[in-house]
């Protein structure tokens, strides 16, 4: 009995409760649904300024500036309809187009007109724009089968356009699609250093997009390596030649290079890292690490990387001791005199759980 009365008080405090949450609960979802409508409305009021084309074009352009999107659908048609019309201003057109998102893809003559537009420099932010449609109608999923294939020409023709801005963009898509043509030209241009196109760097990134490397694509890329180019295109040139067997050595070579630049040589350290072996990367790093008047950034990042590998379950089951390595590295904790190596050296011995 005594339990009985002892849980009625809470079962009426937890109804009571609940009935006053409940009304609290309603009105939180109101007041969100109130400032939905609110922010709607706001929108909706913003862009019939816009599509009033009696008002200067300042005002217009202002008054959906802050919205990215059009949300009324008969206001994105009409917005559509906007960047159709000729005798709107090319910043009225283009700033029209850019609000409808993706809507050509349901559109056949908006479609149509992106795929015109894109490329006539005549009518630059309106070019722009369509440019942006393409874009995101491919990446979005919104493009069908043909529209797709228009996009894929318009791309390779925009390859040779003369705004820089637009033959990145196309180079992009182009290569993030594996497309057989964009690669053709990126690897003619890297063989005769020719960056009418791409700067010789740019193009070697585009070449990292191609997820299957073939001999082709490391023996261009070793070849640009090895003839006089900037220092990124030397970066970017070692980070795609990660397991090419015939750069082993000129990769080793770098990375114990103190001639060379910081940054080229972790380029070096971080594609061996990715590519080689545990006990030939302990080899490769050793003049490195342990040599108190190296490089300091590079000594901790070799350190490190060597400590996120051999913390790893399957080199744990290996590793019956220590090791020669971590011996040298509990070593370099207690002697270095540089304070960044010494810490890392330390953070080593305790994540590794050597034991001594």
């Amino acid at each position: 009995m005594n339990r009985i009365f002892f849980i009625k008080p809470l079962l009426i405090i937890s109804i009571v409760a609940g009935m006053l949450w409940l009304p609290c609960k309603a009105q939180t979802r109101q007041q969100a649904q109130d400032e939905i409508n609110a922010y709607r409305e706001k929108v909706f009021g913003a862009f019939e300024v816009f599509l009033d084309a009696s008002k200067p074009e300042t005002i217009r352009l202002s008054a959906i500036a802050p919205y990215q999107r059009v949300i009324d659908f008969k206001q994105l048609l009409r917005c559509a309809d906007v960047a159709k019309n000729e005798r709107e201003t090319d910043l009225i057109r283009g700033t029209a187009l850019s609000r409808t998102y993706a809507y050509a893809s349901r559109d056949a003559a908006l479609f149509k007109g992106v795929i015109g537009w894109v490329m006539n420099p005549r009518n630059p932010e309106l070019a722009k724009a369509s440019l942006n449609t393409l874009l995101l109608m491919n990446f979005d999923g919104t493009a069908t089968s043909f529209s797709g294939q228009e996009i894929t020409r318009v791309m390779h023709e925009l390859t040779g356009s003369k705004d820089p801005e637009f033959r990145m963009a196309a180079f992009g898509l182009l290569t993030m699609q594996q497309d057989a043509y964009a690669l053709g030209i990126v690897l003619k241009d890297l063989t005769s250093l020719d960056t009418s196109r791409l700067s010789t760097a740019d193009g070697l990134i585009f070449l990292n997009n191609y997820q299957k490397k073939s001999e082709e694509i490391y023996s261009t890329v070793y070849g640009v390596y090895m003839k006089r180019v900037s220092q990124q295109a030397r970066i970017e040139s070692i980070r795609l030649l990660g397991g090419y067997a015939p750069a082993l050595e000129t990769i080793i070579a770098v990375l114990h290079d103190q001639k060379e630049a910081p940054e080229v040589r972790l380029a070096a350290l971080n594609n061996l890292q990715g590519s080689a072996p545990q006990d030939k990367l302990e080899a490769y790093i050793t003049p490195v690490v342990f040599n108190e008047k190296e490089n300091e950034t590079l000594r901790v990042v070799a350190l490190k990387q060597m400590m996120y590998i051999k913390q790893s379950k399957l080199e744990r089951i290996k590793s019956k001791r220590p090791g020669k390595f971590s011996d040298d590295v509990y070593q370099l904790s207690q002697t270095s005199s540089v304070a960044s190596v010494k810490t890392a050296a330390n953070e080593y011995v305790l994540n590794v759980n050597t034991k001594y």
